[in-house]
């Protein structure tokens, strides 16, 4: 098992929690969609939809997933990849955040952090500087080191916006995110 940047908890030592690796699944593991099994059980015990998620979905658009497991079955989960959004400055490429969830029985233990910081810590691979992303918890994304934005955002020409959550948040907050209305060139993640 692949696992990213050693273990969650690492800088957390005070709370007595074991250390627990944190896994890595890149779409170009040739067992990507057999490993992504039972994180989408996690994400649809978390997010339940009437129809079912399409792993093939993320593979094509390259989503890494970084995901604590014990034993065989997923605790923490958080994905990335990358999308490019319209600008009144020209195309941005973002980290697009999605899926961060912790199995109910296993909250407060800081897994979340440590498979979102794992999945903004992964930017650089991806080439992008930025991270845009919506939740409903952005005082636990602030804590991490990122800010809410207040633009407009849109799909194309669909004025209606593509994101679920109220809040809209960038990561790194000292990014100079630009003003205006924002395309985000495909559906809400």
């Amino acid at each position: 098992m692949k696992c990213w940047r050693g273990w969650a908890n690492a800088n957390n030592l005070n709370r007595n929690l074991p250390m627990t690796p944190i896994h890595h699944i890149r779409p170009t593991d040739s067992d990507y969609s057999t490993r992504l099994v039972a994180p989408l059980r996690l994400i649809n015990l978390i997010w339940p939809l009437p129809e079912p998620r399409d792993i093939e979905k993320w593979r094509l658009r390259g989503t890494h997933h970084f995901v604590i497991y014990s034993e065989a079955e997923p605790l923490a989960h958080a994905g990335i990849f990358v999308r490019e959004v319209f600008t009144a400055r020209g195309t941005i490429p973002v980290g697009a955040l999605g899926g961060v969830c912790v199995h109910p029985d296993y909250r407060g233990r800081g897994w979340g952090r440590d498979v979102a910081q794992a999945a903004f810590d992964f930017l650089p691979q991806l080439g992008v500087e930025v991270s845009l992303f919506q939740t409903p918890v952005p005082d636990f994304y602030a804590r991490l080191g990122a800010r809410l934005v207040s633009n407009r955002f849109h799909n194309g020409s669909n004025p209606a916006d593509p994101f679920m959550d109220v809040y809209k948040m960038i990561l790194p907050a000292s990014f100079d995110w630009p003003e205006g209305d924002i395309d985000i060139n495909g559906p809400g993640y």
